[in-house]
């Protein structure tokens, strides 16, 4: 028995595409060189949405997710910062929700805006044999070989029933998991990337916001590599350091290392947002947690639902025994 993907430009349909967990990544470069193709952003987006990265995270976000949230946020933000204020969104996918809270805080006769992702874009390879989809680290993250498309990840993506899948798996994970050169290659050719074409994961709008509005950038950015000097008045980290739950998430010494840093970025008087949202019905529950920066402590400010669950985490990592009353 074969896992077959979608390999093949005819095949792709927003009726195809619900029936097969595998697209190989090669087709976003032909849907960007095809003006005909029927419903073509829709496509877009499901196809990004099914590329599962090296750290088996995905890119799947929706337009409106944190609607009531931003309201609620952003009320509080603009009020206490009147003079200036630099965002830092971190973990934010396609730069949908980031393109969002840009706009609710757009107002602000000062805003600066980064959005972030540990990926921004990825390469594609259209080899004779081997159709590849590396990220922008050099890593392998999908193959195709013919009808049969495989995640670079690990195990617990392949169903360890269909044989000739793991046996794919693992040669490349062995043999063909660095792929840097295809990088420098393309890098290298002016006539066009001949060796790998690069393509990028954010959403349309947002490389359309990027280019236009000075205001508004996007950067690739590890969430465990951010520290000072302090720059921003206010950092949100939605769905980003969550608790490990079914092999996705991180430890809590991990959270609070990156937390750390986070808190280092933060000028004095600046303010995190913690936490984690899911769909529930056709919106969207919040748990978030606002904390304020005093020195080398986080404090609590206000809880939005039922707060971040690394909350007692951050407030116990400063000694701390009383906060600011939840609101």
């Amino acid at each position: 028995m074969l896992k077959l993907g979608i390999t093949k430009l005819d095949q792709l349909t927003s009726e195809a595409l619900p029936q097969h967990r595998q697209v190989s990544g090669a087709l976003l470069v032909a849907l960007e060189q095809r003006e005909d193709i029927p419903r073509r952003d829709e496509l877009r987006q499901q196809i990004i949405r099914r590329l599962v990265l090296k750290n088996k995270t995905g890119k799947t976000t929706w337009e409106g997710r944190f609607a009531d949230l931003d309201a609620w946020l952003c009320e509080r933000l603009l009020r206490a910062y009147p003079e200036q204020l630099r965002v830092l969104d971190i973990g934010a996918s396609d730069g949908t929700t980031s393109l969002e809270l840009f706009g609710t805080l757009s107002t602000h006769r000062n805003v600066t805006f980064v959005g972030s992702d540990l990926n921004r874009d990825i390469w594609v390879s259209n080899g004779p044999v081997w159709r590849d989809v590396i990220d922008d680290d050099g890593k392998l993250i999908q193959t195709a070989l013919g009808p049969l498309v495989v995640p670079i990840t690990d195990g617990v993506h392949i169903n360890p029933l269909l044989l000739l899948n793991r046996a794919v798996f693992y040669y490349c994970s062995t043999f063909r998991k660095d792929m840097r050169h295809r990088i420098a290659a393309a890098e290298a050719d002016a006539i066009g990337g001949r060796a790998a074409v690069r393509f990028s994961l954010l959403s349309p709008k947002v490389q359309d916001l990027a280019g236009r509005d000075p205001r508004f950038r996007f950067e690739k950015l590890n969430a465990f590599e951010i520290g000072g000097p302090a720059r921003f008045e206010f950092v949100r980290a939605m769905n980003v350091l969550n608790l490990n739950k079914d092999g996705f998430g991180f430890s809590r010494e991990q959270i609070a290392a990156a937390a750390e840093g986070i808190r280092d970025s933060l000028v004095e008087g600046g303010r995190l947002l913690l936490g984690r949202s899911r769909p529930v019905g056709t919106g969207f529950e919040h748990h978030a947690t606002l904390f304020l920066r005093s020195g080398n402590r986080l404090e609590r400010e206000a809880r939005y639902g039922n707060g971040s669950e690394v909350e007692d985490l951050l407030l116990s990592k400063n000694g701390t025994t009383a906060n600011k009353k939840a609101a």
